[in-house]
């Protein structure tokens, strides 16, 4: 600094201290000059006129740079109020608006429609579903599948009777929901018979192997004439070899069961009169509601129906009596 009093910094150093007192506040600068003028007061007149220079070229410049900014101030304010308007009708209007990044979104998956075949006529209706499979809706009947039924499994809801005709697929099982049974197979043809209104729940093979179950039963498997049986009330599945008659004509006796065997332990007689139904396919009728607590072992191996009523007969306090297909199992009063 006192070689800035004394004019003798070069031209790099002489513009950093003016730089530097130009920066500085209004009272900064005053200080400055009373300290300058007090260095000058201290020095021989013949160095006057060069301090002087120094001091008025630093007094200049300050004032030079004092009177720009003030300037520059005026003249911002000036062009600021012409240009506000603009400005204004700029931001509310002009202005471009952000871009506002769509957020991902999850792909569209299309609901899954569900298709409704029904029959209200009096004759069979034949359905070919997407598959080539073919079901024959009976009277009455309604079946149901989804529009996405040959990409998985081949799931269908039936209400009533009807006969299934299934192309066989290995990748995709066909599977027929009747209530509580569900029929499952890969290529065959069946019956199911699941009235709503019925007791009973039928399922029976034409060709083919078929597996039945329910959700309180292990699977059922049946091949071509046998039957399943889930019994609604009671909630159990059984299997049934459809009986085949023989001279029906002259033949008092009812013919035996070529190919199952049912075995009684303990069973009700209810129990064991809803089997009998399916296997000799007849109608038996408990007359007495007292009989269906009765409790019956035996087995229908080789045995007719007759033979198989007389054990019955045997072992609890009843008598039956037979009209055509019809059978009526009543109390023994006469037994004590």
């Amino acid at each position: 600094m006192t070689r800035f009093f004394q004019h003798t910094l070069d031209e790099e150093q002489h513009q950093q201290i003016l730089d530097w007192l130009s920066s500085c506040t209004e009272e900064e600068q005053e200080s400055f000059f009373k300290a300058h003028l007090d260095y000058i007061d201290q020095q021989p007149v013949t160095m006057t006129s060069s301090n002087e220079s120094g001091f008025e070229e630093l007094r200049a410049t300050i004032q030079r740079r004092e009177r720009v900014k003030k300037n520059f101030s005026t003249w911002s304010i000036r062009i600021a109020a012409v240009f506000f308007p603009f400005l204004m009708v700029w931001a509310l209007f002009l202005q471009p608006k952000p871009e506002h990044k769509a957020l991902p979104q999850t792909e569209n998956v299309p609901a899954v429609k569900n298709i409704e075949m029904n029959n209200y006529g009096r004759q069979n209706r034949e359905i070919t579903l997407p598959d080539s499979s073919v079901v024959t809706l009976y009277p009455g009947a309604s079946l149901q599948y989804s529009s996405h039924f040959v990409q998985q499994k081949r799931t269908l809801k039936l209400r009533g009777k009807a006969f299934f005709n299934v192309k066989h697929d290995a990748n995709h099982p066909f599977i027929v929901y009747s209530g509580e049974v569900q029929t499952l197979v890969l290529g065959t043809s069946f019956w199911v018979d699941a009235h709503p209104s019925a007791t009973r729940v039928r399922v029976t093979v034409k060709t083919g192997k078929v597996g039945v179950k329910t959700l309180r039963n292990s699977t059922v498997f049946l091949l071509p004439d046998e039957q399943a049986v889930f019994i609604k009330s009671e909630g159990t599945l059984a299997k049934i070899t459809t009986a085949k008659n023989s001279k029906k004509q002259g033949n008092q006796h009812l013919t035996k069961s070529e190919t199952l065997a049912l075995a009684f332990n303990e069973t009700p007689l209810s129990r064991v009169a809803t089997l009998l139904e399916e296997q000799f396919k007849l109608k038996i009728y408990l007359e007495d509601e007292s009989l269906s607590g009765l409790h019956i072992t035996l087995s229908t191996k080789g045995k007719s129906l007759e033979s198989i009523l007389e054990e019955i007969k045997a072992q609890a306090p009843v008598q039956y009596e037979r009209k055509g297909r019809e059978i009526y199992l009543k109390e023994n009063k006469t037994i004590k």
